[in-house]
């Protein structure tokens, strides 16, 4: 075999990965594509065969069926917030820096850079680094790789938890042969590797059976992993309140002013968007207008003709229901469209909204414009069927705008009417360095930017953990578009969505469909328009969960954003003025009515009732038991241990510990000078949610296992 010898004075593991990084960049300057392999991978077939080089990276993840294969969509539950308790997040399991193919591009030399650089400079595993590099998106002062994304086959290129539990079980994949596998999962790598080559290449199964014969059967997905209500909190991804970054990056640390200038790209790195037409040159003749699938003209050619504005190639593109009349009344109060830096145009949904702009004298103020409504392009049997399928239509008919509005060269913010826009120049907050730049559903920094998640799975032995990424879904009514070619094309993906989806009868939300195109990666057949994405930092470009929470007010009372999405509340337009007496007009005390509490009252009372060590007659099991067990972690950092006496070790400081109130599931730890109520589960003691009487955060703690901190790598 060819080989490359580098010798290198590295020592350390964590260097050492330093130098696998830059090595491998080296080969990608040289125009080679690269296939990284662990040595725990089998190869049965020829994997260059298998991929599809379409993208920057193709990789493995430690998923075990479709959707933690190629990662997915679901509902987290906030209840203290009512009416706004809901919201989407997206997830998927670790991208595996084991097994994965790097093309000789500029995102893929980014990615190595970066990969090298915090290798260098951190004290962090290389696979977690690789992870959060692949799969989350650029944020504040951290530009990120810009790469484009795609999951390999699962069942393909499986990890051992796939083909020991699935592959070769399961009757329908008995003639199914896999590419590589990659020993993972299990820590006796020889015997494992030696069966897989045994059943593939000997053409004997004896091995494999044998090992199969020690193998748990069950293969759970992950509604049946977290099926228990505790874990709908998932270690404080409901309830987080740090913004310490979103803070650094908006210039807001220091509490005394904001200012929400972009940050340098880190390492001194700029992705080159590819224009559709580059800036400096005039702007394209408009001999047709685009049509849209209503068959009405997006956009008017008259009216591209007189969207430069201020030399800025940009627009404030905004659909309106019929029904939103309060709020664009509101939008428009706030934006002040004089003093924008782009013109404001006006897409009514339907004839009926484009009645209520008419009405209302919306069009009336300087620098706004009022777009003909798209025609009818619905039939459907059914009042329900039509009304579903027309408000599709009518969604997709304003990504079929705005992508016309990018093909001619014009960049968009294409936002909700329930948007408040408190700055005069909201675009001079923006990056520039990516196709679309989004506001983002999250509530703090782990959920708006993403985090590193643990899932647990007990049958998996000393690969219990397997980690993997959660981040809070983008917002569809908060987001710019630069007029390049991977951001029309998404405008156009997203457009033949909505409008597939309203067809089929599956409920259509424009936030769940971009963000899905936005996050997740192509797999099989599912191409993305691999358009690179920028998250808004939160605290400028925020929503009204955010905004409307006690502790921000407290924390940064002089910061001022620069636009707020209404988007989690019942009556917005009530918010939206809230937010601008606040902080067009001063008015200090316009939102105090509207904040929202996130403790209950149960949890108050509580809070309030006494705490002092001493086992009630319905605790005094869930006593013996705490005590006698242990060390325990709390939020995934351990030891935290209930001694006798009420006395608590923590690794932040000693505190106090007992049985509260009735229940025979109710602990109180109070340690650094803060109350917590813990909440346990009675059939399986060793876990618990604790919330916090300050302010109501969760947080997740569990029994220490015996190699439970084994990791799925």
């Amino acid at each position: 075999m060819a080989y490359w010898l580098r010798q290198d004075a590295a020592k350390g593991s964590h260097k050492i990965s330093a130098q696998k990084f830059k090595f491998m960049g080296e080969l990608l300057g040289a125009g080679a594509s690269v296939l990284v392999t662990d040595i725990d991978v089998i190869y049965v077939q020829n994997p260059f065969r298998y991929l599809y080089r379409d993208s920057d990276l193709e990789g493995t993840t430690d998923g075990w069926d479709a959707a933690t294969g190629y990662g997915w969509t679901e509902t987290v539950d906030d209840p203290p917030l009512g009416w706004a308790r809901y919201a989407y997040t997206h997830r998927s399991t670790a991208w595996n820096s084991g097994l994965w193919f790097v093309q000789a591009t500029r995102g893929g030399q980014r990615l190595l850079r970066i990969l090298a650089h915090r290798m260098a400079t951190e004290n962090t595993w290389d696979q977690t680094a690789y992870n959060e590099e692949v799969g989350l998106p650029a944020r504040g002062a951290l530009s990120g790789a810009a790469i484009t994304r795609r999951a390999a086959n699962y069942l393909c290129f499986a990890n051992s938890k796939t083909l020991f539990r699935k592959v070769l079980r399961e009757r329908r994949l008995a003639e199914h042969r896999v590419v590589v596998s990659h020993v993972n999962y299990h820590g006796n790598k020889p015997a494992k590797m030696q069966a897989i080559y045994d059943k593939y290449h000997g053409g004997s199964s004896a091995a494999a059976e044998r090992q199969l014969a020690s193998e748990p059967t069950t293969l759970l997905n992950t509604t049946i992993l977290e099926a228990d209500a505790w874990l709908q909190l998932n270690g404080g991804f409901v309830g987080g309140r740090e913004l310490g970054a979103s803070a650094r990056w908006a210039g807001a640390s220091n509490v005394i002013s904001s200012s929400c200038v972009p940050n340098p790209p880190s390492l001194g790195m700029e992705y080159p968007l590819h224009l559709i037409h580059p800036e400096g040159g005039e702007l394209p003749r408009c001999d047709a207008p685009a049509s849209a699938a209503g068959g009405a003209s997006a956009v008017p050619c008259a009216l591209l003709e007189a969207l430069v504005f201020k030399a800025r190639r940009a627009v404030y593109l905004v659909p309106v229901a019929a029904h939103e009349a309060e709020e664009v009344a509101a939008f428009l109060d706030a934006a002040q469209p004089a003093s924008l830096d782009a013109p404001v145009l006006l897409a009514p949904r339907d004839a009926a909204a484009a009645d209520m702009l008419l009405a209302t004298g919306a069009a009336s103020p300087p620098h706004v414009r009022v777009l003909a409504a798209p025609r009818a392009a619905w039939s459907a049997s059914g009042a329900a069927a039509e009304a579903a399928g027309a408000g599709a239509a009518a969604s997709a008919a304003a990504y079929e705008t705005a992508e016309a509005l990018l093909r001619a060269g014009v960049g968009v913010l294409l936002l909700s009417p329930r948007v408040v826009l408190l700055r005069s120049a909201p675009l001079s907050s923006l990056h520039g360095d990516a196709d679309i730049e989004v506001a983002s559903e999250g509530w703090d920094d782990r959920s708006a930017y993403g985090y590193n998640h643990v899932l647990d799975d007990p049958s998996m032995g000393h690969t219990r953990s397997c980690h993997g990424l959660r981040i809070a879904a983008h917002d569809a009514g908060l987001l710019y578009a630069q007029p390049t070619h991977e951001a029309a094309a998404l405008m156009a993906t997203v457009a033949t969505r909505l409008r597939a989806e309203g067809a089929s009868g599956i409920g259509v939300d424009a936030t769940r469909v971009l963000s899905e195109e936005l996050w997740l990666p192509a797999h099989n057949g599912v191409r993305r328009a691999g358009a690179r994405t920028r998250v808004m930092n939160v605290l400028c470009f925020g929503n009204s969960k955010l905004f409307f929470a006690a502790h921000l007010h407290e924390s940064y009372p002089s910061h001022v954003p620069a636009a707020v999405h209404v988007s989690y509340h019942e009556k917005p337009a009530v918010y939206m003025r809230a937010l601008v007496a606040r902080y067009r007009r001063g008015e200090r005390g316009a939102m105090q009515p509207l904040l929202t509490e996130r403790i209950s009252k149960e949890e108050r009372a509580l809070c309030a009732g006494p705490r002092t060590f001493g086992a009630r007659a319905g605790s005094a099991r869930l006593v013996a038991f705490v005590q006698e067990h242990g060390p325990w972690e709390w939020s995934g950092t351990p030891p935290f241990r209930f001694k006798a006496g009420g006395v608590l070790d923590t690794p932040w400081g000693a505190g106090r510990w007992g049985a509260l109130g009735d229940g025979d599931d109710l602990l109180f730890a109070d340690f650094v000078g803060s109350r917590h109520n813990l909440r346990f589960d009675p059939q399986q003691m060793g876990r618990f949610t604790s919330s916090r009487c300050g302010d109501g955060e969760p947080v997740v703690g569990k029994l220490v296992h015996a190699g439970s901190r084994g990791r799925a790598f």
